[in-house]
């Protein structure tokens, strides 16, 4: 599906809603209302009909560094499995029962609605896409996808996936911390077995 241009004048910042861009160079959230509506406008801008925030980094870790905690930064839960979704009128986050207390107690108050992975009646985060989102495309880093996710999400019927350049998170994340860059340690024979 072809990307749609969105007219200039359309897109306004959510923080002082000036004209001609989804979001000013001051542009700096300061609590849960306003990094949604960041990435909104962002979904406006890049004709999206959701964007995908999963938990992991590029190298698919479940436990990641400061820069690459994007799903708690955006959504204030700090577990570290689970999948946010951000659409024009929802923002959801699926995670499994690890963490179903926590996640219920760190969103409540947030617009942000908690999916229990698994749960009677809990759709899957494709099965909500199906039924809740008929056009568009759902927008995702390419660096945080894997292959299997993109196949599976492919083959399960959704909207497509569009692949975005950059993470569209970062782009709200004004304040986000410097990407580590520790050098790498030879681990000795000795040690490893």
């Amino acid at each position: 599906m072809a990307q749609t241009a969105v007219p200039l004048g359309s897109l306004s910042c959510p923080c002082c809603f000036r004209p001609g861009a989804p979001l000013c160079e001051d542009f700096t959230p300061f609590d849960m209302a306003l990094k949604v509506a960041g990435m909104r406008s962002l979904l406006k801008a890049h004709s999206l009909a959701a964007y995908l925030v999963p938990s992991g980094d590029a190298h698919s870790s479940e436990y990641v560094s400061e820069a690459d905690k994007r799903r708690e930064w955006l959504t204030g839960f700090t577990g570290s499995a689970g999948t946010a979704l951000v659409t024009a009128d929802k923002a959801l986050v699926w995670t499994d029962g690890r963490y179903f207390v926590q996640a219920a107690k760190q969103l409540s108050g947030t617009e942000w609605l908690l999916m229990r992975s698994h749960e009677p009646g809990v759709p899957t985060l494709e099965e909500w896409v199906r039924t809740h989102l008929p056009e568009g495309a759902v927008g995702a880093d390419p660096r945080l996808i894997s292959i299997d996710f993109a196949d599976g999400w492919a083959a399960s019927g959704c909207l497509p996936l569009r692949l975005v350049p950059g993470n569209l998170v970062d782009a709200v994340w004004k304040k986000r911390p410097p990407v580590s860059s520790n050098g790498v340690l030879p681990h000795p024979l000795a040690l490893s077995g």
